[in-house]
């Protein structure tokens, strides 16, 4: 027997919301460590482009859910 898929998505809404200095530990694709300004930028595109939320991990197909 499989265990259950398990799908973890971070709230962009809420991840812009944290002070600056807790944005640390985010990478560019290609595995360089961004800033936590550049993560804040990259967040901020993420919500622009109508996605509020950001999975985490491998697990594809994720439905992005809108309010």
């Amino acid at each position: 027997m499989t265990a259950p898929a398990i799908h973890l998505a971070l709230d962009l809404r809420t991840l812009l919301a944290r002070p600056l200095h807790e944005l640390r530990g985010f990478t560019h694709p290609d595995g360089r460590a961004m800033t936590p300004r550049q993560a804040r930028v990259a967040l901020a595109a993420q919500l622009a482009e109508g996605n509020e939320l950001l999975p985490i991990g491998n697990n594809a197909p994720f439905d992005f859910i809108k309010r």
